[in-house]
This record gives structure tokens, C-alpha cells and sequence, in this order.
């Protein structure tokens, strides 16, 4: 029986771009601690980190057919110091939006704004009420408790990819039931 762990890189990765699941939990487990360790020692947050983590190994598994690095723990090293610098820019830019934001808005909103908010999240609440019983609970206790991938998979006793496809599934769903809302959101809050 052949033995992942006494692999190399290279073997690793040959048998990941024939869709070996095997090999990607052997890269996972292998080289998990170290990404975390570097996600973690530039956010100071652990569940950013896992999250920064398990997309960064998600993004292997849905590139392996076009991944092709010389050195695989310096690819993934350099793949999540990418992520965090992103999620840290965004972050920055989300904070100085809310702060330009906020210093132009008034103390009470207009009634048309409060109302088309209201409506706005009714539509989401029955949007996502019509998902699959499954997706629905997983959804939610994603956007709305905060969950992690790694917690759902815990709580609901199954893996994480099964969350993950479960959430790109009801995120597909609001996507495309909401492409008009865009429209109307972008005519609400961008008139001059």
C-alpha cells in the first residue's frame, strides 16, 4: 500500500493533478501548521488565519491541473503572505469607506433609505428561505453566526468541502436571484 506521507513535492503533485484526494489531504495536513503559523503572526487572529488557510489549500485542489511550483511549501507560503496582504487592504479600505461614509451621513436616515433597506433584507431573508434545508442551515450559520467552515463541518458531521460546496451553492443562488437588486442598490445609495 503505497504511503502518501513518504512522498515528495513533486509525486504529491503529480498525483493531485490526477485528482487524487489523497494527495491533496497528504499537502494539507503536511504543510497546514506552517501557512497557519504565517497567517496568524501577521493577523493576530485565529480564525482569519484558518480561514486565509483553508482557501489558499481550497484554491490548489481547484487549480491542480494548472499548478506547476518548483518549490510546493514556498508556493503556498507565498500564496497565503498574498492573502493576508489582501485581506489586510481590504480590511483598510473597508475601514476608511465607513469612515468617509459615516462623516457624510446624517444622524437619521431618510425614510425612502430606511424603507428600501427593510425591503432589501426581506427579499434576502425569503431568498435564502428557499434554499435546500441543508444549504439554508449551513448558510446561515456561516453569515449569520459567524460560524467557520471547520465549526459547520463539526457541528453538521461532515467535511469541509461538503460546507464549501454547500455555501458557493446558496451563494449561486442569492447571485443570480439578485442581479436586478445590484441595480437598485447601486441607484439607492450612489445618487449624486
Amino acid at each position: 500500500m503505497l504511503r502518501y506521507s513518504a512522498l515528495d513535492e513533486k509525486e504529491l503533485m503529480c498525483r493531485l493533478r490526477e485528482h487524487d484526494e489523497v494527495a491533496f489531504t497528504e499537502i494539507y495536513s503536511r504543510y497546514w501548521k506552517m501557512l497557519f503559523g504565517i497567517a496568524y503572526n501577521r493577523l493576530k487572529d485565529m480564525a482569519t488565519a484558518e480561514d486565509i488557510v483553508h482557501d489558499v489549500l481550497t484554491l490548489v485542489w481547484q487549480k491542480r491541473l494548472e499548478l506547476a511550483p518548483d518549490n510546493l511549501p514556498a508556493y503556498l507560503a507565498a500564496a497565503v503572505k498574498f492573502s493576508v496582504l489582501a485581506h489586510l487592504r481590504k480590511k483598510m479600505s473597508a475601514r476608511n469607506y465607513i469612515l468617509q461614509s459615516t462623516a457624510e451621513i446624517t444622524t437619521t436616515p431618510h425614510p425612502d433609505v430606511v424603507l428600501h433597506h427593510k425591503r432589501i433584507l426581506q427579499m434576502v431573508r425569503e431568498e435564502v428561505e428557499k434554499l435546500p434545508e441543508k444549504c439554508r442551515l449551513i448558510f446561515k450559520d456561516s453569515r449569520e453566526q459567524g460560524l467557520t467552515t471547520a465549526e459547520i463541518a463539526e457541528k453538521f458531521n461532515i467535511s469541509g468541502k461538503t460546507v464549501e460546496n454547500q455555501l458557493n451553492k446558496a451563494l449561486r443562488h442569492l447571485k443570480s436571484s439578485f442581479r436586478s437588486l445590484f441595480l437598485l442598490l447601486l441607484l439607492l445609495f450612489f445618487q449624486p
